[in-house]
């Protein structure tokens, strides 16, 4: 009986181990999306990567890109003012 109860409690460590590692990675995917944030809208990470198969656009009343290294601008027309 001992040895049964032990079976079962190590098949439920496998179970909620493979949920663990499911849940550490989640992907979201929606057709359309419009958050509204009031006042701050804050992302802390490590990597960050936008991807746009269309048009990407920033629209802000002041804006600042702040790095320790190197910017990268790459297109075929550069448009400033």
């Amino acid at each position: 009986m001992a040895s049964s109860f032990y079976g079962h409690c190590e098949s439920l460590s496998a179970v909620v181990r493979t949920c663990q590692t499911v849940m550490q990675r989640v992907t979201q995917r929606v057709k359309d999306s419009f958050p509204t944030v009031e006042r701050i809208d804050q992302t802390k990470a490590a990597v960050i990567s936008q991807t746009a198969s269309g048009r990407f656009s920033i629209n802000a009343g002041h804006a600042a890109i702040v790095a320790e290294d190197d910017v990268t601008i790459d297109g075929d027309k550069i448009h400033l003012g």
